[in-house]
């Protein structure tokens, strides 16, 4: 194994000191857009405030499977076919390790980290591997790399049978999550019919305009949803759905401020992603678990901004919405309640609250060691 030299240490260090300052500046901006900030002169001077007020933390993580993808091809070009492979999957079993370990600490220090943090730092908690992808292309495992030497020791035969049952897995696995999505997303649009009734309308053109919506979002109806959900990843495509019921002003205002929230923060990306990496590590049952849990603190962040402020009376109506619109999770959608499974603790929440702090300190030292830790993987 390798000695880090003093130089080595100082750049792993600098580096991670950079992403984290980075990271916690654009939560911390992104905090203020949400509660009441609003935009600065610098925004308004370049012209933002002719765009859709997004939230999203920095990157959007849909960045990590392309340049997963793109990496293949470039290593594939770079060497030849068999050693160009053999260079991607060691990078990938490096990042496979770090997620594991990440995503692991964080299940068991959930409990933990929602009682004393906010929903917001703690959904935002697991993109961190979205913020460090450019270190997938920046950094390769070199040729004293700890794993390509572990690598060597390995019959050639067994690394081929090993990294073919992990490629079939993965293949089969995010083909099967991106298909399931599509075919949602058709049966949507032959199903669905634009949302005609002008009261509804009106509160859906307020709630759009207060959060900040320049570019229209459709609002639709079909008999294929259950729940109210918002799919799509791009502004040509992303819409509201609403099953085939009466709700009343109340319920859709609470209804629209959520799922107006999830689109302007982009979680529909963050669905993605997680099927990228539940594909990536599908031999380890408790990235699975981690996954799950991702995917409630998307909603218990909406929750918890939707109910800023709220009373006692708010948040009985909420839960009891909650529970109305109990429904299954579909392709890469954010839904506004769940299973009714999973609806125990956004309940509790909802109906008791606790005192949380905002949390940029506490990702900011996330962000810090996962990048020390990635950093000392590549020159091990």
């Amino acid at each position: 194994m390798n000695q880090f030299t003093a130089y080595e240490w100082i750049a792993i260090i600098f580096m991670a000191l950079c992403w984290a300052f980075l990271i916690g500046f654009h939560f911390r901006r992104n905090w203020g857009l949400e509660h009441g900030v609003g935009m600065s002169d610098a925004d308004r001077l370049f012209g933002g405030d002719r765009y859709d007020l997004n939230t999203q933390i920095y990157l959007s993580p849909l960045h990590l499977p392309f340049l997963f993808f793109l990496l293949c091809i470039l290593m594939v070009i770079r060497y030849s076919l068999a050693e160009g492979l053999r260079l991607f999957f060691l990078n990938t079993f490096c990042y496979i390790l770090l997620i594991s370990v990440l995503y692991t600490v964080l299940l068991v220090l959930l409990p933990l980290l929602r009682r004393h943090f906010s929903a917001r730092s703690c959904a935002t908690l697991w993109l961190l591997p979205v913020f460090s992808c450019s270190y997938v292309l920046i950094y390769s495992p070199g040729t004293n790399n700890i794993l390509l030497l572990l690598h060597r020791r390995i019959p050639e035969a067994t690394v081929y049978v090993l990294s073919f049952l992990w490629a079939f897995g993965f293949v089969i696995l995010f083909g099967g999550a991106v298909l399931s999505h599509i075919r949602l997303y058709r049966q949507i649009l032959r199903t669905a019919v634009p949302e005609t009734d002008e009261t509804v309308l009106t509160i859906w053109q307020e709630e759009q305009k207060a959060l900040g919506f320049v570019t229209p979002v459709r609002l639709v109806r079909t008999p294929a949803a259950h729940a109210p959900f918002s799919i799509g990843h791009t502004k040509k495509t992303r819409m509201c759905v609403l099953p085939i019921r009466a709700y009343t002003k109340r319920e859709l205002r609470m209804i629209f401020r959520h799922e107006l929230h999830h689109l302007r923060r982009r979680d529909t990306d963050s669905k993605l992603f997680f099927a990228f990496c539940a594909s990536l590590c599908w031999f380890d049952p408790l990235i699975w678990l981690a996954l799950g849990q991702a995917a409630n603190d998307l909603e218990l962040s909406c929750d918890e901004i939707v109910l800023e402020d709220a009373d006692d009376d708010t948040r009985t109506f909420y839960a009891k919405l909650l529970l109305d619109t109990a429904g299954e999770r579909r392709g890469f959608t954010t839904c506004l309640s769940a299973r009714a499974a999973s609806l125990r603790y956004r309940l509790t929440r909802v109906l008791h609250p606790k005192k949380t702090t905002e949390g940029t300190l506490m990702l900011m030292c996330f962000m810090f060691l996962f990048m020390v830790g990635f950093g000392c993987l590549q020159r091990l």
